[in-house]
């Protein structure tokens, strides 16, 4: 998997937005995004936030631990609803 950061944008980064989205509504500390495809200003917020969050270190880049941890969060969320 590419990095993802500010500046990137597709599907995977779409996808990255959903899962903060829905992150968003179970963790106040995330801020909302925008599910745009675009890594702009307030994905890299949101990602900061949940790498905070998640003790790693704070970049605003979703690297393979980053998104891997944030799949975990998601998925974690999904399996209890």
């Amino acid at each position: 998997m590419e990095d993802l950061r500010r500046g990137s944008n597709g599907a995977g980064v779409r996808e990255l937005q959903y899962y903060l989205a829905v992150l968003n509504l179970f963790y106040n500390q995330i801020p909302p995004v925008n599910i745009s495809g675009e890594f702009d200003t307030m994905t890299e917020e949101s990602v900061e936030a949940f790498q905070l969050l998640a003790n790693l270190p704070v970049t605003g880049v979703v690297d393979v631990v980053t998104w891997n941890t944030i799949t975990r969060a998601y998925y974690g969320i999904i399996d209890t609803v």
